[in-house]
């Protein structure tokens, strides 16, 4: 038997909505308030997310369609506008200036656009990459790879959602695990070094949630990697894989792109698709 995945999704979108377009984005905004709601790195996030028509009067937020679909509260009370894209080609300027021009309002302090593709026109990410308030993307790569199972999704009950099982430690992570909280016992500082593709980050997630077990105050971790791309890698694997509540700050040294070790372009820190400062007062905060 076949298992439903996240592009069979998009087939029923399409095979629900016919020719009217209109549906295609009410469906796409079901599934969207689905993702953010039970996603792990959003659902520590976000303390409410709401369709745009759901949104409590007392926010003060105009219900009127111009180009926000949805609205999430971050847990420090900060108010995002989310714009739900359902494409299939890639997006344009025209496509996300309504969007923009609303993300403009005092409520907002941040924007977030959803699409179902992954590719932008250079106008549209200009417009992005120079907001104030910043803009961040989640596209069709992230969607497909999320932790929500989405062969259990239904556009019926869109409610209900069940999410992937938690990574478990295999047999030389728990070695490595076991040999770095002996270390710790008698030593503040060390070093873990292990060979490309054997699980680092998340050996370190299970040993840094060991020693947050141990005191009973907040448990900080700097975690320091020298590209966006090996940032976004993280949070989202932390955030799936943690046993504990934890809340992310995402800093970068500007929100444009970076060069690996290699030459290659890293991306642009919009593809983070959470909020990240550059800010010293955000962070002092």
């Amino acid at each position: 038997m076949k298992t439903q995945t996240f592009n069979d999704l998009i087939e029923q979108i399409n095979q629900a909505a016919g020719d009217v377009q209109r549906e295609r984005g009410t469906l796409f905004e079901k599934l969207v308030l689905a993702y953010l709601k039970h996603e792990p790195t959003y659902r520590a996030l976000y303390q409410n997310v709401w369709l745009l028509s759901d949104v409590p009067d007392n926010y003060g937020i105009s219900k009127k369609d111009t180009g926000v679909d949805l609205v999430a509260e971050q847990k420090n009370g900060d108010l995002v506008a989310i714009q739900a894209k359902f494409y299939t080609h890639k997006v344009g300027k025209d496509a996300i200036n309504s969007f923009v021009a609303e993300l403009g309002k005092s409520y907002y302090q941040q924007g977030l656009i959803i699409s179902t593709v992954d590719e932008w026109n250079s106008n549209a990410r200009e417009t992005i990459e120079q907001n104030e308030k910043g803009i961040e993307i989640i596209g069709l790569s992230d969607l497909r790879n999320s932790q929500i199972d989405w062969a259990q999704f239904s556009f019926e009950r869109p409610e209900k959602v069940s999410t992937k099982k938690q990574k478990q430690l295999r047999g030389y992570q728990k070695t490595a695990k076991e040999n770095a909280l002996n270390h710790f016992k008698e030593h503040d500082r060390g070093q873990l070094i292990m060979a490309p593709g054997t699980g680092k980050t998340f050996t370190s997630l299970k040993i840094a949630e060991a020693l947050a077990k141990k005191q009973s105050t907040p448990f900080k971790v700097l975690y320091l990697v020298p590209s966006i791309q090996l940032l976004t890698q993280t949070l989202r694997g932390w955030n799936n894989d943690t046993e504990l509540t934890m809340t992310s700050m995402a800093v970068t040294s500007d929100r444009d792109a970076s060069r690996g070790t290699d030459g290659n372009e890293d991306i642009k820190a919009a593809d983070i698709g959470y909020p990240a400062t550059t800010s010293s007062q955000k962070i002092l905060q």
